[in-house]
């Protein structure tokens, strides 16, 4: 997640910064993280499980997650 934010380097004597990353590695590492959070958006909207499927239904102030958007 580098293309996301500053964080010190394994060597802790400088720092990784999102604009030393190229955009075309930015888009991959951005894309591959909503590719995973789509995943995660469907087995919630679409659960497999009877018992996640009831426990979702059962909560009343179940906040809707943004659906994915990928990057261009």
């Amino acid at each position: 997640m580098c293309a996301l934010y500053v964080d010190l380097q394994d060597s802790g004597l400088d720092w990784s910064r999102p604009s030393q990353l190229p955009s075309d590695d930015a888009k991959k590492l951005l894309n591959d993280a909503i590719n995973d959070y789509a995943g995660q958006w469907d087995r919630l909207n679409n659960p497999d499980d009877q018992n996640l499927r009831d426990a979702l239904e059962a909560w009343r102030d179940r906040p809707a997650l943004p659906q994915p958007v990928w990057t261009e």
